[in-house]
C-alpha cells in the first residue's frame, strides 16, 4: 500500500494526464452502453445528474484548493510580519548595545594611552602591568538586552565580548596600593594576623594584572568591537529599511 501511494505521488502528473481522457470515455462506457438491471432513467436523465454531480464536485475541490490557499497564505503573511516585528522591536537594544561598545572601545584606547605614558615616565614594566587604570564599567541593564539581537551568533559573540571585557576591567580597575595601604593599617594596629592573606591577594592580582595584558596585547579588541559596531549599525540601518518599507505599505492600504 505504501509503494502504490508512494508510486501515485511520484508520478502523479502522468495519473493526472490518463484521467482527462479517462474519465470521460469511461463514462459514456458505463453509463452509455449498458446500464444495471432496475436502474431508471434515460441517458440524458443520467447525464443531467452527472453534470449536476461532478459539478458539484469539482466546486467543492475549486473552494476547497481556493481556500486552503488563502488560509496557507494569511498564515505566511502573519509569520512574515511576526517576525518583523521581533526584528523592528531590537532597535532600542540594539541602539543602547552600540553606545556601550563605543564606551568600550574608548576605554581600551585610553588604557593603551596611559601605559604609554607611564613607559615614556621611565617606569618599569611591572609598574606600567600593576598601575590603576581607569577602566570605564558596562552597563548591565544595556547589555541584559542584548537577549533581544534576533541574530544568535552575533549575540554569542557580544556575550563573550562583555565577559572577556568584565573580566579586564574589574582586574585593571583594582589597586595594588590599595592593598598595600591595608597591610600598613594593620601593621599600625598590630593586627598582624591578615597580613599574609593580603600579601597573597596582591601576587594574585599581580598575576591577574599580567594575563590582563596579554590578553589585550594578544588580541585586537579595537578590531573586535570595531566589527560588533559595524554589524551593529548594519541592523539599524535593515531595520530602517524595514520600517519605510512598511510604511509605504501601510500609506497605499
Amino acid at each position: 500500500m505504501d509503494k502504490l501511494i508512494k508510486n501515485i505521488k511520484k508520478n502523479k502528473w502522468v495519473y493526472l494526464l490518463l484521467a482527462i481522457p479517462g474519465v470521460p470515455i469511461s463514462i459514456n462506457y458505463f453509463l452509455l452502453t449498458w446500464k444495471f438491471p432496475g436502474v431508471k432513467g434515460n441517458y440524458d436523465d443520467w447525464l443531467g445528474f452527472l453534470s449536476n454531480y461532478s459539478g458539484g464536485i469539482i466546486g467543492g475541490i475549486v473552494a476547497f484548493v481556493v481556500a486552503n490557499h488563502q488560509v496557507k497564505k494569511q498564515m505566511e503573511e502573519q509569520i512574515k510580519n511576526e517576525e518583523e516585528v521581533k526584528y523592528i522591536n531590537q532597535l532600542p537594544s540594539v541602539i543602547n548595545l552600540i553606545f556601550e561598545l563605543e564606551e568600550m572601545k574608548t576605554s581600551i584606547i585610553n588604557a593603551h594611552k596611559m601605559r604609554n605614558v607611564l613607559q615614556e615616565n621611565g617606569c618599569t614594566l611591572s609598574q606600567q602591568i600593576n598601575a590603576r587604570y581607569d577602566i570605564k564599567k558596562i552597563n548591565m541593564k544595556s547589555w541584559e538586552e542584548v537577549s533581544n539581537i534576533q541574530d544568535v551568533d552575533f549575540q554569542k559573540s557580544l556575550i563573550t565580548l562583555r565577559n572577556e571585557y568584565c573580566k579586564i576591567a574589574e582586574i585593571l580597575t583594582s589597586s595594588i596600593e590599595d592593598i598595600k595601604d591595608k597591610i600598613r593599617e594593620i601593621g599600625e594596629n598590630n593586627e598582624k594576623k591578615n597580613i599574609g592573606t593580603l600579601y597573597h591577594q596582591i601576587e594574585i592580582l599581580k598575576a591577574d594584572k599580567d594575563w590582563a595584558w596579554k590578553e589585550l596585547t594578544s588580541k585586537d579588541y579595537i578590531s573586535i568591537i570595531d566589527d560588533s559596531i559595524y554589524l551593529s549599525n548594519i541592523i539599524v540601518e535593515c531595520i530602517d529599511e524595514m520600517m519605510t518599507k512598511r510604511h509605504l505599505i501601510r500609506d497605499k492600504q
